[in-house]
């Protein structure tokens, strides 16, 4: 999630809109998530967010892990690519 987007959308909220969209429609949603290299890239997070989904009761979810891709302003803010193994 964006920073931006998560002050404006909670994630509990998030999950149940998920969950709501999931139930309407029959079909699963793909959850994106950018790896940052010493951030959210550990087995615990991994871990967290399979909890995350599970208490979120989505049952056709999937998960797109993406490597963060290096910018100029992720530099800045001290960013940087997970390894592959990581990956």
């Amino acid at each position: 999630l964006l920073p931006k987007a998560a002050r404006a959308w909670r994630l509990p909220e998030l999950m149940d809109a998920l969950r709501t969209y999931e139930e309407a429609s029959q079909t699963g949603v793909l959850l994106e998530y950018i790896l940052l290299a010493g951030l959210n890239d550990t087995e615990e997070c991994a871990e967290a967010l399979v909890d995350l989904i599970t208490s979120a009761r989505l049952q056709h979810a999937g998960i797109n892990l993406i490597p963060y891709n290096p910018t100029d302003a992720g530099a800045e803010a001290g960013f940087k690519l997970p390894s592959d193994k990581r990956c």
